[in-house]
């Protein structure tokens, strides 16, 4: 039962979805991984060093509209908030798409294989919409550079 308030923890901070539920499946990912050294935001050096942050190409609008409600997650009235952790290229491309952990895999295991996999396709289509999204990189003097960067998804029903 712990689990399922971590499942309806409804984020503010990114983006939400109010779309019918698309009909989804697992398909594979690009492995794209970045070269050369990247830059985390985690530390405050580099961040005094960046003059423009990566940023999604058309806003954060441009990520809503990559978000699509899986119908397992939907039907289940699955709520969550996926943190997403990712590189973006000095060609604005993402790469190394992952997901922090979100969830203790315990408490993952300890539930019915139904609402396990729906918040699997949760984090799947979180990926997703981060692989679709195009991006203008980070720079430092002007020179477009690889950064670390996460993006909360936040799947929620209505509104």
């Amino acid at each position: 039962m712990r689990f399922l308030g971590v499942l309806l923890l409804i984020g503010l901070t990114a983006c939400t979805s109010t779309q019918e539920p698309a009909t989804y499946d697992r398909s594979p990912l690009p492995d794209r991984v970045c070269e050369g050294e990247v830059l985390q935001t985690s530390d405050s050096e580099v961040m005094a060093q960046l003059d423009a942050m990566p940023e999604p190409v058309g806003g954060m609008t441009a990520i809503q509209e990559q978000i699509r409600y899986p119908d397992t997650a939907h039907a289940l009235g699955l709520q969550t908030r996926i943190i997403v952790v990712f590189t973006v290229g000095p060609d604005g491309q993402p790469c190394d798409v992952d997901v922090a952990q979100t969830v203790d895999e315990e408490e993952l295991e300890g539930l019915d294989e139904e609402v396990r996999e729906a918040f699997y396709d949760l984090q799947h289509h979180a990926k997703q919409a981060i692989w679709r999204t195009d991006f203008t990189p980070g720079t430092i003097d002007g020179d477009p550079v690889a950064v670390q960067t996460t993006w909360p998804i936040t799947f929620r029903i209505g509104s």
